[in-house]
């Protein structure tokens, strides 16, 4: 789980698991893949369709796989399990108590790798905002200016 993306470059596509659609936090892939679904098989389609060559097929095929927009979640997917890698158990626990206190909407667009970059900032800085302090300062301690970009305004919009 929260492995690297698959290469961009090459022949093969993969899709579902096998490119990386395991959710970094809750390990699950089997939505996601079925959503995107007819999204891949549509460019790969048009691509053949237009008589493209192995090298492009590839390419929007794993355009398609991952949108920028899901990349730009991923990111802060990956930064948000680095940084609860930092806590203990107890802190875990705690910071899950926070976390499922937020609106159901909130956290439920957390648990799916599709959700706007954008919104799962918004949500990380409601929650960062209301854990205990010491929370707050293992979170950010490895790499505070790398919190800090990653949930400036605008930046994943």
């Amino acid at each position: 789980m929260g492995g690297s993306l698959p290469s961009r470059f090459g022949h093969v596509v993969g899709f579902g698991a096998a490119a990386g659609f395991i959710h970094p936090v809750t390990g699950y892939s089997v939505a996601a893949s079925l959503r995107a679904a007819p999204r891949v098989a549509r460019a790969v389609s048009d691509a053949l369709v237009r008589d493209e060559g192995v090298e492009e097929i590839a390419r929007v095929g794993w355009n398609a796989v991952w949108p920028i927009s899901f990349l730009r979640t991923r990111v802060l997917h990956d930064f948000g399990l680095a940084a609860l890698s930092r806590l203990t158990t107890a802190d875990i626990q705690v910071f899950f108590d926070y976390f499922f206190s937020l609106p159901q909407s909130h956290w439920s667009g957390y648990l799916r790798i599709d959700t706007k970059a954008r919104v799962i900032a918004q949500n990380m800085t409601r929650l960062f905002f209301n854990v205990p302090l010491r929370i707050k300062i293992k979170l950010v301690r490895k790499s505070p200016l790398g919190f800090i970009r990653c949930l400036l305004p605008g930046r994943f919009l």
